[in-house]
């Protein structure tokens, strides 16, 4: 037994991720059972199971850099699993912000409050033997890109399919009696018994579970930029971002950022970056340059939001006659025909037209922060 464990172990070792430490959720339950057993992410069937962890709960991997996911068998088990490689055709984990677990509904997407992102897809191989069966032993980790966590709330979905052998459950707190130990309040789950699921039943059980981190190279700071009187679809948009120390001019750090369809952005920073106040800058054309002030600390920054006013067409600081000017001169012109530019084209129609010269009058005055 002692060689297949050390075996096991290896293994384990082997298919791990670089890691820079481990955390298991909940905290309390590192070397304490939950009581109740569930049959999800080790089932042979296909699932959809969402685990919506609170964020007392992370407080160890705020500024961390996530990188794997493993379980530990349930503490009835007398034998290492699985007897023999198991292979699912596909294994996708993703990770975002999510609601509080008191506010977790049985829709799926709904929990989430940002856009998800996926961290891993497709085949997976879990090595026999590689999930002891020893009381609070986690078994073999599933490694995954990179997530950085920056704080709040987190939702882990796994949407898998099934596979050739035997199930096996893990260790987990019950929906049901879990409740003086955190169900519902810390932490909660659904599922469903499709890989392709919207919704799920939401008296699932929550999966004990250990995190793999790594240190990251930089920190994040992450929000959302909302711009005004604009149409066309956000994905992909350039913003100019601007780093300051507070009540300074001068530049501590600039980048480019993209932002995705609903304007979320993540800044990477450099991960020497003393912790502190700041004034972040957001700035692209045809836009009113707007300032946010935040305080950076070992775990990057979160909410950092912006809503930029439309219609500085000539990038002159202000919107003012000049730009009324600059419309009117492309007035008609369309995407694709010489000379047309979203600078002009405000509401971003692929057109020039009298919607963008209201969009510069509805700023008329406003001038950069």
């Amino acid at each position: 037994m002692r060689l297949q464990l050390f075996n096991a172990a290896l293994l384990v070792a082997l298919a791990s991720p670089a890691q820079a430490g481990t955390h298991v959720v909940p905290p309390a339950h590192e070397f304490a059972t939950g009581g109740a057993t569930f049959l999800g992410p080790l089932s042979n069937a296909p699932r959809t199971y969402q685990l919506v962890i609170h964020e007392n709960q992370l407080t160890a991997v705020v500024g961390k850099t996530l990188n794997g996911i493993t379980f530990r068998l349930l503490t009835s088990a007398t034998a290492a699993y699985p007897v023999s490689d198991i292979i699912f055709d596909d294994y996708t984990i993703s990770i975002g912000p999510s609601v509080d677990p008191a506010s977790r509904t049985s829709v799926f997407a709904a929990n989430f409050t940002g856009t998800p992102v996926q961290v891993r897809t497709g085949p997976l191989t879990i090595p026999a033997n590689t999930f002891p069966a020893e009381d609070n032993e986690f078994g073999y980790v599933i490694d995954f890109g990179d997530y950085q966590y920056a704080g709040g709330h987190l939702a882990i979905e796994i949407r898998k399919s099934g596979f050739s052998g035997t199930s096996s459950s893990v260790d987990a707190i019950s929906a049901i009696s879990g409740g003086p130990l955190g169900y519902g309040t810390d932490f909660s789950a659904a599922w469903n018994s499709s890989a392709s699921a919207t919704t799920g039943t939401t008296l699932s059980s929550f999966s004990i579970l250990k995190l793999s981190f790594a240190e990251p190279a930089t920190l994040p700071i992450s929000g959302t930029i909302a711009f005004s009187n604009f149409i066309a679809p956000l994905n992909g948009k350039s913003v100019q971002m601007t780093l300051t120390n507070a009540g300074s001019t001068t530049s501590v750090h600039s980048d480019t950022v993209t932002v995705d369809a609903d304007g979320d952005y993540i800044l990477s920073v450099p991960l020497g970056m003393p912790a502190g106040n700041y004034d972040l800058y957001s700035n692209t054309s045809p836009f009113v340059r707007r300032k946010t002030s935040l305080v950076l600390t070992g775990g990057g920054a979160a909410e950092v939001n912006f809503v930029l006013p439309n219609g500085d067409c000539d990038d002159s600081g202000e919107v003012d006659a000049a730009d009324i000017d600059a419309v009117i001169a492309g007035f008609g012109l369309t995407l694709g025909s010489p000379g047309y530019s979203l600078s002009i084209d405000c509401d971003g129609s692929t057109e020039v037209d009298a919607a963008d010269i209201d969009v510069v009058i509805s700023s008329f005055g406003s001038v950069d922060d």
